[in-house]
Order: C-alpha cells, then sequence, then structure tokens
C-alpha cells in the first residue's frame, strides 16, 4: 500500500489534472459563496452605489457570456500552439520535454486558472435573472471580471515561461536539478564509518549464504517497469516469519511476466507471495519516482541526441557532461544505502539491489564517451571532468571507478584519435588525468 501511495503522490502532482481539479472545485466552492452573498444582499449593498458597479441583467449575461467564450477559445488554441511548439523542440532533446512540460508547476496553474474562471462564469451566467424578479449578482459579476483579468496577466507570463523552456540549457538544468535534489536519498552522506564498515562485512557474509537463505522463487505475474519499492515492509515481514527475502530488481529495472523476480526462505507462507509482488509497483514507463537514473540518463539522452550527425551541436552535450560531473561528484560525498536489511537482532531480513557507485558513473559516462569517440572537444571535456572528480575521492572504489574510466578514455584516444592532429592535446590532459588520479588515491594520501 505504501508503494502505491507514493506512485499515486508522483503521478499526481506530475499530471495535467491534480492542481487543476483542485482549483475547479475551488472555483465551485467560490462560486457558491459569492452567490451566497449576492443573494444575502451584500454585495448590493457594497457595489450598486458605486456607477462604475451598477449593470443590469442583459448587461451582466454579456459580460459573463464574452468571459467563457473568450476564455475556453483562449485556452484550446493557446495548449494546443505550445504543445506542436514543444513536439517539434522535443525533437531535438529528447521526449521527456514533454513530461517536464506538463510537470511544470506553473503550466499547471495556468490551465486550472483559465478553467476555473471558466467555471465559475458559468455557474454565475446561470444565476442571473431578468424580469420582474430581476437578480444581478454583482459580487460574483466582478469577482468573474477580476480573473479574467488575471488569466490574460497569466498568459503573458506563461508565453514568456514557454519560450524559455524549450531551451537547451534550461531543459537540461531542469533535469539536472531534479537529479541533484535526489542525489542525498540515493547516496546519503556517511554518519557512522565504523557500522557501515561492520555492514558492509556482513554483507559480503551474506551475499555467500544467500542460496541458502532465500531458494525459493517468486514469480512476477505481469510486465513492467518497477516504478516505486517499500523495503521496509519486505524486512518486517521476513522478520515475522523469521524468514529471509532476496529482491533481484530495482525501481527502474524492466520485469517480465513469469521471470523471478525475487527469491525468499522457505518459511515465508504462500499468501506472503503476494504481499512481495505489490511491493513492486510497476508501470508502463520509467519515471523519477524513486529511480535515480532516470535523471542521469535523460542527461545522456540529450547528450546522444546533441552527438548525432543530424544534429552535431557538441555544446550541448558538454553542458550535460558538466551537470553529471556535479552530480558525480556530490555521490562521491556520500555512500550508497546498504543493499542488506537487518532486524534489531542484526539477523538478515532483506536483500535488495541498489544503484552502487560504479553503476552510477557508467550510466553517467559511458554511453556519452562512447558516442563521442570521434569528438575531440567532448572527448576533452570528460577528460577534465574525471579530473574534477579526483578531488572527491575518498575510498578505495572511488579511485578504482575513475581509474577504468580513464583506461576506457584512453582506449578511445589509442582507435579513434591515432592520427589526428590533437592527439598531443589529448595525451597531455589523460596525463594530467592520471597523476590527478595518483595523487589521490586514499593509499597515496594515507602514506604521505
Amino acid at each position: 500500500m505504501l508503494s502505491h501511495l507514493r506512485y499515486f503522490k508522483y503521478q499526481a502532482l506530475n499530471s495535467f489534472w491534480f492542481t487543476p481539479s483542485l482549483m475547479w472545485l475551488f472555483a465551485l466552492f467560490m462560486a457558491g459563496m459569492t452567490l451566497w452573498a449576492d443573494h444575502a444582499g451584500l454585495g448590493a449593498a457594497f457595489l450598486s452605489p458605486l456607477p462604475f458597479f451598477d449593470v443590469d441583467a442583459d448587461g451582466a449575461r454579456a459580460i459573463l457570456s464574452t468571459i467563457a467564450g473568450s476564455l475556453i477559445t483562449v485556452t484550446s488554441l493557446v495548449f494546443s500552439l505550445t504543445l506542436v511548439t514543444l513536439t517539434m523542440a522535443s525533437s531535438q532533446l529528447g521526449p521527456r520535454l514533454i513530461g517536464k512540460f506538463i510537470s511544470d508547476r506553473l503550466v499547471q496553474f495556468t490551465l486550472g486558472s483559465y478553467v476555473s474562471t471558466f467555471s465559475y462564469a458559468l455557474i454565475v451566467l446561470r444565476s442571473v435573472a431578468g424580469g420582474e424578479e430581476a437578480f444581478v449578482p454583482v459580487l460574483s459579476l466582478h469577482f468573474a471580471i477580476l480573473g479574467t483579468l488575471f488569466c490574460f496577466g497569466l498568459l503573458i507570463a506563461f508565453i514568456h515561461h514557454v519560450a524559455i523552456i524549450i531551451q537547451a540549457d534550461w531543459v537540461i538544468f531542469s533535469v539536472a536539478d531534479d537529479l541533484l535534489n535526489a542525489m542525498p536519498r540515493a547516496f546519503p552522506e556517511e554518519s557512522d564509518k565504523e557500522s557501515r564498515s561492520a555492514a558492509r562485512a556482513r554483507q559480503e557474509e551474506t551475499l555467500k549464504a544467500l542460496s541458502d537463505l532465500a531458494p525459493h522463487p517468486i514469480k512476477a505475474e505481469k510486465s513492467g517497469y518497477v516504478q516505486t519499492l517499500s523495503p521496509g515492509p519486505l524486512a518486517e515481514l521476513a522478520e515475522k516469519r523469521d524468514s529471509f527475502i532476496r529482491l533481484l530488481y530495482r525501481p527502474g529495472h524492466y520485469i517480465v511476466s513469469g521471470s523471478t523476480l525475487a527469491y525468499c526462505g522457505p518459511a515465508i507462507e504462500e499468501g506472503d507471495h503476494e504481499k512481495i509482488r505489490a511491493a513492486l509497483v510497476l508501470g508502463p514507463k520509467r519515471s523519477a519516482a524513486q529511480d535515480i537514473e532516470f535523471a542521469v540518463t535523460a542527461l545522456v539522452e540529450i547528450a546522444l541526441r546533441a552527438l548525432s550527425p543530424g544534429i552535431n551541436d557538441p555544446r550541448t552535450a558538454i553542458a550535460c557532461i558538466d551537470w553529471l560531473t556535479a552530480a558525480s561528484a556530490r555521490a562521491m560525498q556520500g555512500e550508497a544505502p546498504a543493499p542488506l536489511l537487518c532486524d534489531k537482532e542484526n539477523t538478515p531480513r532483506l536483500w535488495r539491489d541498489i544503484v552502487s557507485f560504479e553503476g552510477f558513473i557508467d550510466c553517467a559516462f559511458n554511453e556519452i564517451r562512447q558516442a563521442a569517440r570521434d569528438n575531440v572537444a567532448v572527448t576533452l571535456r570528460l577528460i577534465e571532468s574525471i579530473t574534477r572528480l579526483g578531488e572527491f575521492i575518498r575510498t578505495d572504489e572511488h579511485w578504482q571507478v575513475l581509474g577504468a574510466q580513464a583506461n576506457k578514455i584512453e582506449s578511445s584516444l589509442e582507435t579513434y584519435f591515432a592520427e589526428s592532429s590533437d592527439t598531443d592535446d589529448l595525451l597531455q590532459r589523460l596525463s594530467e588525468l592520471r597523476k590527478s588520479l595518483e595523487t589521490a588515491r586514499p593509499a597515496h594520501k594515507h602514506l604521505s
């Protein structure tokens, strides 16, 4: 249930229906309140004596009809043209630009404002009466006018905002900002080094005994991408049954129906298998709900499109590398959470797959390096980025992973830049990278 609630919250906040629906309901409430005030005579008592607010029934109908018709026309026209523009821009930057547009708070607020004011005007229009029992809701009418003026002011801000968000630099920054905000969850800062060391030692012991602790497979009943995962309830279930559960997938992975998604100990009952399946919420596509690699692959996709022959925009790829470097530096300041969860007695209960530092770096740089193997400028920026990350090395794992990236870059130099006039510059930068990594090696620091 917790996993499904988290996924619903993510889907609701990043949709076109949730925020506008709340604003629409608020508009209905306000319509009821202002009409009640008008029926009670409060609006006429304060506003009718003023010449500007003296409106008859026919004039009120004309104003409200104009408001309703113009708002719905502007809404449909502006959003249709905006989506066409975004579709054209997404062909260069990737389809995730549409997703960023849908989840944008100003876009949602603009749509909600237009729909709410339109509905408000319709409700007020229905209450206008002429003849002997004439009724003109003066207060409600002028609330509708103020709402319309606000909507057209908001239209200017909306058009300006759309002109900004389709720019490559803004899209890159927006995706990178989501990634940086998610880094503390994926790589929390180290709090107790001794307990972490003990946990890692226990993890190695548990890995050897996994086949004995969880020999029974649990099959998936449907296919899809893992959206969210709640490990806590699964660890509690394993503790309740005095057993062990091993999950094979994490958020972002694709599960095929009928494949094994987890292993459990013999004490786990048959009825508990459905609870284990329910802990992994599946969806039709990857999302950023709990998938840290989603934002990474979004930046990588923008870089790959920029490096394609049809676009050939290395500056955009370089911007992606810069933000990926910032995220990698933040990952090196923390540590991946322990894949093994234990109970209060320190008994292993749950093993989950996590994003390691090596996996994060490979996801961030491998595809870009492969696509840029004949691009000198981008390859130079990759070397500079690994050199910068050398300042953040704290563990042997950091040094080994960055050293592996340096080896891969060197292999590319030997294969694709053997006859390039820029080879000397590339080799010099690579030599500086080697020296930087050797200086930053934890063992070297300890000896010095």
